[in-house]
């Protein structure tokens, strides 16, 4: 008798969606199989009739759940529609796989993490980066105590450039009706999760957004975050779309020593002593370090991190494998960091994390009314946004 695998449905099959298709159709995910497809754009179903003609075509997510031809569903579609969908097939007991964000609101996710624990269904989040051999090494060096207590974390991420081409030919990308939000909510969303996952949430955070900045939109493209831990060590996070070449850099520092992670490779520097003990207890002025730097290689990474996640949630559900990489409760954190960065930026001066919910909705309706709403077509839009792009 073959083993049992789980019919799983791809909702958006624009890039990313996409690639889920074909990795379910190709065989790729083990105990799992493409059992249909969904898109509101018609052109996108037909060519889905061409690539996967066997494969049932929905034109919505509620005909797609409520023909039952599936057992879970992987959300790709843009950010505002992540929520309403997941409850909706929620509701007709589908487990939910969703492309980051989670939500566009921390408070949305929340209702519909508490909405899943109550029916019982898996609920994850796409972070792929999760699965990658140095980030998985660097969080057993932290957790471990290494390196000591959390002094400082470094993390830059402006290796996401992208030209105006890009933002003109996605009509719901960088506004504030159809995305919610530029590279804090689109890009930088991983090292957001990778961040809390290593060294976790930071108390509070002030945010800097540079709205326009590189491209003609009305979404940020360039962000600093600060923020503060309980015992005091601080984060700093930099993303960007402007910057070419950019740079995915992670630095932290602890109370023993720090690691490094960049171009794929980490180092670590470890001394024999804590800092503490030595500011407590040295009678000079000053103290050298006695460690030295080492070259960690990490397992090589065989496969597409975001086959691992959708295997690994067919897995769990198939009761080979535990625990989801990354649950939706805990791809919360992420949107908690982004959403209190933008109401700081708004605000004028650090906020807690998580912020004020209420106050984050104002704002986001305030931007919303303000913005020119999801743009439709391939078109020219210089100088639309911001008069930093007006002739």
């Amino acid at each position: 008798m073959c083993d049992k695998k789980i019919a799983f449905a791809v909702c958006g099959v624009g890039a990313i969606g996409s690639a889920h298709a074909n990795a379910l159709y190709g065989g790729k995910i083990d105990g799992a199989y493409l059992a249909a497809l969904c898109d509101t754009d018609p052109e996108k179903l037909a060519l889905c009739a061409e690539k996967f003609p066997e494969v049932p075509r929905f034109a919505s997510h509620e005909e797609l759940i409520d023909s039952g031809v599936c057992e879970a569903l992987m959300i790709a579609v843009p950010h505002y529609s992540h929520v309403p969908i997941a409850e909706y097939a929620m509701k007709k007991g589908v487990h939910v796989l969703s492309e980051k964000p989670v939500a566009v609101e921390a408070s949305e996710a929340r209702r519909a993490v508490s909405f899943a624990k109550e029916k019982g269904l898996l609920y994850g989040v796409m972070f792929n980066q999760r699965t990658t051999p140095v980030y998985i090494k660097a969080r057993e060096i932290v957790k471990n105590g290494v390196i000591g207590e959390l002094r400082r974390t470094l993390f830059v991420a402006s290796a996401w450039y992208r030209t105006q081409h890009y933002y003109d030919n996605g009509g719901w990308r960088a506004t504030w009706n159809g995305e919610g939000g530029g590279v804090l909510l689109n890009q930088a969303p991983h090292q957001l999760d990778l961040l809390q996952w290593l060294v976790g949430m930071p108390a509070t955070v002030y945010g800097d957004c540079g709205i326009s900045l590189w491209h003609d939109i009305e979404v940020e493209d360039d962000a600093v975050i600060v923020g503060r831990y309980e015992n005091g060590a601080s984060c700093v996070f930099i993303a960007s779309t402007g910057e070419l070449p950019g740079t995915n850099r992670l630095e932290i520092t602890g109370s023993r020593g720090k690691l490094v992670a960049e171009g794929g490779k980490l180092k670590l520097f470890v001394n024999s002593f804590d800092e503490m003990d030595v500011r407590n207890t040295a009678m000079k002025s000053s103290y050298r370090a006695d460690g030295k730097w080492e070259d960690i290689t990490p397992e090589k990474l065989e496969r597409d991190g975001h086959e691992i996640v959708l295997e690994n949630f067919a897995r769990v559900l198939l009761g080979k494998e535990e625990e989801l990489i990354c649950p939706a409760d805990e791809a919360i954190n992420a949107l908690d960091l982004s959403n209190a960065a933008y109401l700081s930026a708004y605000e004028g001066h650090p906020v807690p994390v998580p912020c004020n919910g209420e106050h984050f909705k104002k704002m986001l309706c305030e931007y919303k009314e303000k913005g020119k709403g999801v743009r439709l077509g391939n078109v020219e839009y210089h100088a639309e946004y911001s008069s930093r792009w007006k002739p």
